[in-house]
């Protein structure tokens, strides 16, 4: 009973040494853990603290950035009534572009209405310019008869031209001769007075001459007309004389009027 007892306590010791390794072992390796989960901590503070500098940092930089996004929130609080402002102001705009659409609607009625007036008239001008064009080619017609006519009258005024030339030739040859005849006529004139004069000398003398005579023949004839009844015959042949002077005149004076038509035919006083 007692040696059962001892074996008992024996494996009891046994098993705690064993239950001991193993505890020993746990607990190392629990240590080994500890050691490594302290220096995991270590690096884990370094860490920490290096989140923490770089916290304050950010939170610096936070405080910075809450200082400019308050500024930003300013500046959007401007520029919000800045964009409050710019709608009123799109509002009105939008107004009053919705009333020049307004017009706009109109004013393309109206040019729809001017447009179809144009379409009109220029059908009207095309009308127009066939008729223009129509009208083009009668004048261009008449043109050209118009230019054969003109080319006619060139022809016949050159015609009449040389036939004007010639006449005034013609009437120039007449002014010469014409002068010519003048001067000849002038002469005949003073050829014709000399004539004339002369005759009238020749007439007086032949006048102063028979009526000597006449009177030299009263004297004579006297005692015997006095108891003749035809006493006066004499006397009237005393008058025939002076008939015979006139008859000459008249004879020179016809012999004058032939030489007047002789010069102005060309021939000259014979």
């Amino acid at each position: 009973m007692a040696e059962g007892s001892i074996l008992d306590a024996l494996d009891a010791l046994k098993k705690l040494e064993e239950n001991l390794k193993a505890r020993d072992a746990e607990f190392r390796e629990r240590e080994a853990a500890l050691q490594e989960q302290g220096s995991k901590v270590e690096e884990d503070r370094r860490v920490l603290d290096q989140e923490r500098t770089s916290l304050a940092d950010e939170r610096d930089s936070l405080v910075g950035r809450e200082k400019g996004m308050r500024a930003r929130e300013k500046e959007l609080e401007q520029s919000e009534r800045a964009i409050a402002d710019r709608e009123q102001e799109f509002d009105a705009t939008r107004q009053q572009v919705l009333a020049k659409e307004n017009s706009v609607v109109a004013r393309e009625q109206e040019l729809a209405k001017r447009l179809e007036s144009f379409v009109r008239r220029e059908e009207e001008i095309a009308r127009r310019d066939t008729e223009a064009v129509t009208h083009a080619k009668d004048i261009a017609a008449r043109k050209t008869e118009i230019a054969s006519r003109q080319e006619q009258i060139v022809k016949l005024l050159e015609d009449q031209k040389a036939t004007l030339d010639a006449q005034i030739g013609r009437n120039r040859e007449l002014m010469e001769r014409e002068r010519k005849l003048a001067a000849e006529e002038e002469n005949f004139a003073a050829a014709r007075a000399k004539i004339a004069e002369e005759g009238k000398r020749l007439l007086d003398r032949e006048n102063g001459g028979r009526s000597r005579l006449d009177a030299r023949r009263l004297r004579e004839s006297r005692p015997d007309d006095a108891g003749t009844p035809g006493g006066n015959s004499a006397a009237t042949r005393a008058v025939q004389p002076g008939s015979r002077g006139g008859e000459a005149g008249r004879a020179d004076a016809g012999r004058g009027r032939a030489g007047g038509e002789a010069c102005r035919e060309g021939r000259g006083p014979s």
